[in-house]
């Protein structure tokens, strides 16, 4: 078990029942799991919360924007909803790219194709508490087309 600062995600409620401790992460990790569990939640899905999450699921069918503007919305919704819960970075810059992927999946004598979003985010900021640059990135897909 790594010895850290910040609790892991996700938690091991067994493992604190028996030993009365969660298990513990770099604060570097700790923080990088946090942002990954924000990306991945909807706003309204986290019933003790209603706030937490990212607006990336409800922007996930726009079309007003183009690919680099609406890349630049998602970039500044993440960057409000880190504000919120993300205190232990500061001076957090975002940055979203948004892309496809294809992935290929065989059924049976056929080979189906999907074509999906897919989202880069990449972050720099700072750590609060020590001052050191901290870097994150991920990638979230979404919306499966079918390329049949």
């Amino acid at each position: 078990m790594e010895q850290g600062n910040g609790y892991s995600i996700p938690m091991d409620p067994g493992r604190f029942f028996s030993n009365r401790a969660f298990d513990m992460r770099s604060i570097d990790r700790s923080i990088a799991e946090h942002i990954h569990l924000l990306l991945i939640t909807a706003r309204e899905e986290f019933e003790f919360d209603r706030d937490f999450g990212c607006e990336v699921w409800e922007m996930d069918f726009e079309t007003q924007y183009t690919s680099a503007a609406w890349g630049d919305q998602v970039a500044k919704g993440i960057q409000s909803r880190l504000a919120v819960y993300e205190k232990r970075l500061t001076g957090i810059t975002v940055m979203c790219e948004p892309g496809q992927a294809e992935f290929s999946r065989k059924e049976g004598e056929q080979v189906a194709s999907r074509l999906k979003r897919k989202l880069t985010v990449r972050l720099t900021a700072r750590i609060a508490s020590t001052n050191e640059p901290f870097r994150f990135e991920d990638s979230v897909f979404m919306s499966p087309f079918s390329l049949d």
